[in-house]
C-alpha cells in the first residue's frame, strides 16, 4: 500500500508540473546582461572573436549581442548608423522566448592567422519567418547581403545548400569584421543557435549530422513499414499503432529538420505551418494508442485511467482536424504543446501502474520513454526557472524518441515472440489434451471389446463345445460321432484365437507385471510361422508410468502386426534396452524393408501413424530404418518426461 501511495504522490507532482506549465507557458527571455550594452559608436570596441590557425569550430558563447525591436522596417542601415542598444548574451544557446519581435545577433570576429580564413556561419535551425545575414568590415561597409529568407526557402536558393541558414565569410589575415543575423518567428519560442565553422569543419560537420538524420529516418522507415507488413498479416493492432507512430514521428522529425518542406511541395490545403502541429497531433493519438495496447491496462489499471486514455485518443483526432482547418496562431501550438505534455504524462500514469503489477512491458517502456521523459523535464525547468538550455538539449531533443522507437520495436518482437512461443505451447497442450482423450478412448473401446470378446464369445463357444460334446454321446451313428469330433479341434482353436485377440486388446495383470512382462507374454504367444520372434531385455527395469507403458505396449503391438501383415519376414525380434536415462525399443525383422517402398511407394499408413501419434503423446521419439534385409524401428522413451504422464 505504501509503495502505491508513492506512485500517486509522483503521479500527482507530474500532473503539478504539467499545470505549472500550462498556467505560465511563457518562457523566459535570453539571459542578458543589462549592465554591458553597446551602442554605435562603441561597436568597434566590441571584443572580437580571435580566429586562429586551425579552427575549426565555435559556439561563439560570450561573443553575441542582441537587440529586439517590433519595428520591421528597421534594417542594416539603421542599425549601422543608429542608437539601438545591443545587450550581450550570456546562455550558451540562445533563448529568445515566445517573442514575435525581430532580433537582431551581433558578434564581431579578427583573422588572427597570417593566411586568409574561409568560414561558415550557420543557423542550426530552419522553423522562420524570416531570416536575413550581414557581413559588415570596420568602416562599416556591407561587404555580404542576404536578406528575405525563410522556411519555405528551396535550398537551389540558398548560397550553401544545406537545409538551415548558413552563409560564407572570406576573411584576410589581421581583418576584422562584424556579422549580423536578423530572425523573426511567428507565435512560437525562437530559438538563436548559431555557429561558427571553418569550411572544412562545416562539411564535415554536416555530414556526420545528416548522416545520422538519414540513418535515423531510415530506421524509422523501415520500422514502419515491417510492422505495417506484419499488421496485414497478423492483424494485431498493436503493430498498426507503432507503425502510426513511427511513420509520423519520423515525418515530424523531417519536416522539424528542414527535409520535408524545401525538397517536396506540399500543398495541402489550409495545412501550411500547421503541419508539425498536425503531424505532433497524430503522433498523440498512436502513442496513446500503441500505449493502452502494449501495456494492457485494461486488465489490472483503474478504469478512470483506461477511460481517460481513451478519451485523449479521441481529443487527439480532435485536435487533428481542428489544426488542419484553422490558421496557425500561438494559441494552436499551446494547444499542441499541452496536448504533447497530457499525453505524456498519460503514458507515465500507464507505466506507473504496470510497474505497480510488475508488467515487464511496463519496465521495457520506462526504460524506452527514459530520454524523452528526461529532456521533457529539462525543458520545463527552461521554461518555470528559466534554467539555461545547452547544445546538448538542443541537438538531442530531436532524438530522444528515437531511442524509445527502437527499444519499443526491439519490445514488440520479444513480445511477439514471447506471445508465439505461449499459442504454441497451448497448442501443444491442448494437442496432448486432445491425443490423450484418443487414446484414452482407443484403450477403453479396446478394453471393452475385450471384455465382450471374452465374456460374450468366450462363453457362446464354450456352450456351443458343450453341446457338441452332449450330442456325441448321445448319438449312435459312427459317422455323425467323427463329424462333430472332427468340430472339436476348429472350436478349440476359435477359442484359442479368442483368447490371444482378447489378450492383445487389453493384456491380463498389466498395471502388476509390467511393459516387459507384458511384451514378454505376447512375444511367446505368437505362433512359430511363418514368422519366428525372438524376445530379448537388459538393463535393470525401470518401471514407468501406466500411460507411458501401454502406449509403448500398443506400439510394440501394432508394430507386430504391420510384420506379420505385410513384411514377409522369417525372423524378427523385439529388444528391450534399459539405459541410465531412457528406455530403447528396438523392433527388427528380415523382411521386404525397401521393397515394400519400391512396390507401393505412400504415406504412412494407419497404424504407423497410430505409432507415431502415441510416441509423440508419450514424449517419445519414433525412427524408422529400412534396407533391402529387412526393417528396424527404434523407440526411445526418456526417464524424465514420465513424470507428466503418470
Amino acid at each position: 500500500m505504501d509503495r502505491k501511495r508513492s506512485y500517486v504522490r509522483v503521479l500527482l507532482l507530474l500532473t503539478a508540473w504539467a499545470a505549472a506549465i500550462v498556467l505560465f507557458p511563457e518562457p523566459l527571455h535570453a539571459q542578458a546582461d543589462p549592465t554591458i550594452e553597446f551602442t554605435h559608436a562603441q561597436q568597434n570596441n566590441l571584443r572580437p572573436m580571435a580566429i586562429k590557425a586551425g579552427f575549426v569550430r565555435s559556439n561563439m558563447s560570450g561573443y553575441l549581442y542582441q537587440f529586439s525591436t517590433r519595428d520591421s522596417t528597421i534594417g542594416i542601415s539603421a542599425i549601422l548608423n543608429g542608437y539601438e542598444k545591443f545587450y550581450r548574451i550570456e546562455e550558451e544557446l540562445p533563448d529568445l522566448g515566445m517573442d514575435s519581435r525581430y532580433h537582431w545577433i551581433r558578434f564581431a570576429i579578427r583573422n588572427a592567422s597570417d593566411k586568409t580564413q574561409f568560414l561558415i556561419s550557420n543557423l542550426h535551425f530552419k522553423e522562420f519567418n524570416y531570416i536575413s545575414f550581414y557581413l559588415v568590415d570596420e568602416r562599416n561597409n556591407i561587404l555580404f547581403r542576404q536578406e528575405n529568407f525563410s522556411q519555405k526557402t528551396p535550398i537551389s536558393k540558398k548560397p550553401i545548400l544545406t537545409r538551415y541558414f548558413a552563409f560564407p565569410i572570406r576573411i584576410k589575415p589581421g581583418q576584422r569584421l562584424t556579422i549580423y543575423w536578423c530572425g523573426q518567428r511567428e507565435h512560437r519560442v525562437v530559438l538563436m543557435p548559431l555557429r561558427l565553422y571553418s569550411k572544412e569543419g562545416f562539411f564535415k560537420y554536416m555530414f556526420t549530422a545528416d548522416f545520422l538524420l538519414y540513418f535515423s529516418l531510415g530506421v524509422v522507415a523501415v520500422a514502419a513499414i515491417l510492422t505495417g507488413i506484419l499488421y496485414v498479416v497478423t492483424r494485431r493492432r498493436l503493430l498498426l499503432y507503432y507503425a502510426g507512430y513511427t511513420l509520423f514521428y519520423g515525418l515530424s522529425l523531417a519536416n522539424l529538420e528542414g527535409i520535408l518542406t524545401p525538397n517536396f511541395k506540399i500543398n495541402i490545403p489550409y495545412l501550411d505551418e500547421n503541419t508539425n502541429i498536425v503531424f505532433i497531433a497524430v503522433v498523440a493519438f498512436f502513442m496513446t494508442q500503441f500505449s493502452i495496447s502494449f501495456l494492457q491496462i485494461g486488465s489490472y489499471a483503474p478504469k478512470w485511467l483506461v477511460t481517460f486514455a481513451k478519451l485523449l485518443c479521441y481529443l487527439s483526432l480532435a485536435f487533428i482536424f481542428y489544426a488542419w482547418l484553422t490558421p496557425f496562431s500561438s494559441f494552436n501550438a499551446t494547444l499542441s504543446s499541452l496536448l504533447s505534455l497530457v499525453t505524456l504524462l498519460t503514458v507515465a500514469a500507464m507505466i506507473i501502474y504496470g510497474i505497480i503489477w510488475r508488467k515487464y512491458e511496463s519496465f521495457l517502456y520506462l526504460v524506452a520513454i527514459g530520454p524523452l521523459f528526461v529532456m521533457s523535464v529539462w525543458f520545463a525547468t527552461a521554461v518555470l526557472v528559466g534554467m539555461p538550455r545547452t547544445w546538448l538539449f538542443f541537438e538531442a531533443s530531436h532524438y530522444s524518441s528515437l531511442f524509445e522507437i527502437v527499444v519499443l520495436g526491439a519490445g514488440i518482437g520479444y513480445k511477439l515472440v514471447r506471445d508465439r512461443d505461449e499459442y504454441l505451447l497451448k497448442l501443444n497442450r491442448l494437442q496432448k489434451e486432445f491425443t490423450s482423450s484418443i487414446l484414452q478412448t482407443q484403450d477403453m473401446e479396446r478394453k471393452r471389446i475385450a471384455a465382450d470378446l471374452h465374456d460374450d464369445l468366450g462363453g457362446t463357444l464354450a456352450t456351443i463345445r458343450r453341446s457338441i460334446s452332449d450330442l456325441m454321446t448321445e448319438s449312435k451313428d459312427p459317422d455323425t460321432v467323427r463329424k462333430f469330433e472332427n468340430l472339436e479341434p476348429l472350436i478349440q482353436k476359435s477359442s484359442e484365437d479368442l483368447r490371444r485377440i482378447s489378450h492383445n486388446l487389453m493384456p491380463p495383470e498389466f498395471d502388476r507385471i509390467g511393459l516387459s512382462n507384458s511384451l514378454s507374454q505376447l512375444v511367446l504367444a505368437l505362433p512359430a510361422a511363418p514368422t519366428r520372434f525372438q524376445y530379448l531385455c537388459s538393463g535393470t527395469e525401470q518401471r514407468l508410468g501406466r500411460d507411458i507403458e501401454l502406449n509403448a505396449y500398443r506400439i510394440v503391438s501394432e508394430l507386430i502386426q504391420n510384420i506379420l501383415k505385410h513384411a514377409r519376414a522369417k525372423q524378427a525380434a523385439i529388444q528391450l534396452i534399459y539405459f541410465e536415462n531412457f528406455l530403447r525399443i528396438v523392433v527388427e525383422d528380415d523382411g521386404l524393408g525397401n521393397s515394400i517402398r519400391k512396390m507401393a511407394p505412400q504415406s504412412p499408413g494407419i497404424g504407423l501413424r497410430n505409432c507415431i501419434l502415441r510416441a509423440d503423446y508419450i514424449g517419445a521419439t519414433l525412427k524408422t530404418e529400412t534396407s533391402e534385409g529387412g526393417s528396424t524401428i527404434i523407440l526411445d522413451i526418456p526417464y524424465k518426461e514420465t513424470s507428466n504422464s503418470q
